[in-house]
Parts: structure tokens; C-alpha cells; sequence
């Protein structure tokens, strides 16, 4: 049937009744839920992961709260265990540590949140990624690019809960210790001196 409209209804006089049926879309709107509900019957943790990831990588501005809202829904409904963000652990995506397996005694899938998070971008979370593990601030200092991860990473590092659980007056505090070194390695730098470990 050829017309420029979206929607039409076809009209059979002899029974008076009319079908419905709408543009070539509508043919892949249904594959795509056909296929979304069948991943999340069968492949639900890759799922799970996957609808984070595309969630904490658009360009929504309230991403990362939407995100928050996603982890706290499956956590209620889908029985789904996530572990606490942390700087050695989470990776820029978000990994599954362990697979729900009743055999073995493994009552929930564990979710290791993503490093991104508000105020840390994709490149400082890549870097800091690379570089893990970290034994103490100044390692992270040491290994990671100063021109990538900086005071505003440090910050959201601590905010995100990626630091441990630091309270939000720590903030300033953990920062400054951040800068220090910061300036202490970039002045032994000029002077010509490098730490090294003799034994390895």
C-alpha cells in the first residue's frame, strides 16, 4: 500500500471492520523487544550490565543518578548483589565478579559498579584503570598522568565512594594530601631525583 502517511486504517466494507497497522518501524520495534526480553530471560547479568553501561555512557545529564536508581531496581527485584565501588577494583565498565549458582552455594550475581562516575570522564577513568592496583595516595599519584587525573578526579574519586567511605568533609582534606604530593614529586623531578626500589 502506497501512501506518505505513518498510520492508516484499512476499511473492509463487507465486514465493517478496519485494521490498524502503522509505518515499516513498527517491524523493528518488535524485533528489538522481542530481543531485549529474550536477553533478559536468558542472559540476564550481561543484561543487567549491559542497560548500566549504555546508561552511564550517554549523554543524559543525570546519567550517573539514573544509573544509581537502575543498581537499587535490581537489587530489589532482581535479587542482584552490587559491590562496593572501589578504586583497585571497579573497572571503566561494570563487571560481574561472581554468577548467582544455588550449586555452590552463591545465592546472589555480585556487580562490581564502573569507575565513572560524576566528575571522573571516560580517559581519567581508563588511566586509573591501567594502573591498578594502588597501595596509597601516592602511588595513584606516581602512576596515574597528572594531566588527566587531577583535583577535580581526586573529588569525585572520594564523593563516588571509589576511596572508601570517606565523609564529605574529608573531601578537602584527602585533595590537599593529593596536591601535596603532587608537588613534592614534581619538585624532586626538577632537582633531578627519582625514587627507586634497588631490589626488583
Amino acid at each position: 500500500m502506497k501512501s506518505e502517511q505513518h498510520n492508516y486504517a484499512i476499511y473492509d466494507k463487507e465486514t465493517e471492520n478496519s485494521i490498524v497497522t502503522s509505518n515499516s518501524h513498527s517491524s523493528c520495534y518488535a524485533l528489538n523487544s522481542y530481543t531485549t526480553a529474550y536477553l533478559k530471560a536468558n542472559y540476564t547479568d550481561e543484561f543487567i550490565c549491559s542497560l548500566l553501561e549504555v546508561t552511564i555512557n550517554s549523554s543524559q545529564g543525570e546519567r550517573y543518578d539514573k544509573a544509581e536508581l537502575f543498581e537499587k531496581e535490581f537489587k530489589r527485584k532482581m535479587n542482584i548483589k552490587f559491590l562496593p565501588r572501589d578504586l583497585n577494583k571497579s573497572k571503566v565498565s561494570y563487571t560481574i565478579e561472581k554468577r548467582k549458582d544455588l550449586k555452590n552455594d552463591i545465592k546472589k550475581t555480585e556487580i562490581r559498579p564502573s569507575l565513572l562516575c560524576k566528575g571522573l570522564g571516560l580517559n581519567a577513568a581508563k588511566n586509573i584503570e591501567q594502573h591498578q592496583p594502588y597501595k596509597d595516595m601516592r602511588d595513584l599519584v606516581e602512576k596515574t598522568d597528572s594531566s588527566i587525573v587531577d583535583t577535580r578526579v581526586i573529588e569525585a574519586l572520594v564523593l563516588g565512594g571509589y576511596l572508601g567511605n570517606k565523609k564529605i568533609e574529608k573531601v578537602k582534606e584527602i585533595v590537599e594530601d593529593f596536591v601535596k604530593i603532587r608537588t613534592d614529586i614534581k619538585k624532586t623531578a626538577k632537582k633531578g631525583v627519582e625514587s627507586a626500589d634497588i631490589f626488583s
